[in-house]
């Protein structure tokens, strides 16, 4: 479950961002990975937290990303 206010708050803020940003953006991936990260705070399990932060460190979602306009149309 979230944690309350702050939790919504931060999500509505992250797909707000993502809806300003066009698929072509280099920083297209980086909300994702953020939204990732506010949902297993939201959660308020140290171990997801601690998981998830630690893949997204090694795993680099944006390095996998294709932003490209082609992509985006689909």
């Amino acid at each position: 479950m979230f944690s309350g206010t702050t939790d919504l708050v931060a999500l509505y803020g992250i797909t707000e961002r993502e809806k300003a940003v066009t698929v072509t953006h280099a920083g297209v991936p980086h909300p994702d990975a953020e939204c990732h990260g506010v949902v297993a705070q939201a959660t308020q399990n140290r171990v997801l937290v601690v998981f998830v932060s630690a893949l997204q460190r090694v795993a680099h979602p944006p390095a996998f990303a294709d932003t490209d306009a082609e992509v985006g149309k689909h």
